[in-house]
């Protein structure tokens, strides 16, 4: 395969998922998902009254597009503090050019994913010292 074609192909999924995610933060900028019903349920929430880790996500993400850094990390405190790593991450996978996939070391997903999951349980227990997690 062709070297430029490959590094054109890449070049062109990434203004592709930059539209995409301009406009996303364009919707969520302009329509708050506490006022508009079009946005998603969390089925798991609707299933089990619990708070998934991703709960609170939209409203977290709907305040930093307004600059309220407080609210939007009482909403979604995980995915708040998670912003300056992924946009990390995002910038250096842009410069690295291979096109290549984004490859995560087996140990980094291992605690990731055990970050997450222990978010999931601690944002849900009835305790006041857990409460300022959940949504």
């Amino acid at each position: 395969m062709d070297h430029a074609k490959t590094n054109s192909d890449t070049a062109q999924r990434g203004w592709l998922l930059g539209a995409a995610l301009l406009g996303a933060l364009g919707v969520l900028y302009f329509f708050n998902p506490i006022e508009h019903a079009f946005y998603p349920a969390c089925f798991f929430y609707k299933l089990t009254h619990l708070h998934c880790p991703s709960c609170g996500g939209l409203r977290a993400i709907h305040q930093l597009t307004h600059g309220n850094f407080t609210a939007a990390f009482h909403s979604n405190p995980l995915l708040t503090s998670s912003i300056p790593w992924l946009t990390w991450l995002g910038i250096s996978k842009l410069r690295d050019r291979s096109g290549g996939a984004l490859v995560i070391q087996p140990a980094v997903a291992w605690t990731l994913l055990a970050i997450v999951l222990l978010f999931g349980i601690l944002r849900n227990l009835p305790f006041s010292a857990f409460a300022w997690m959940s949504s």
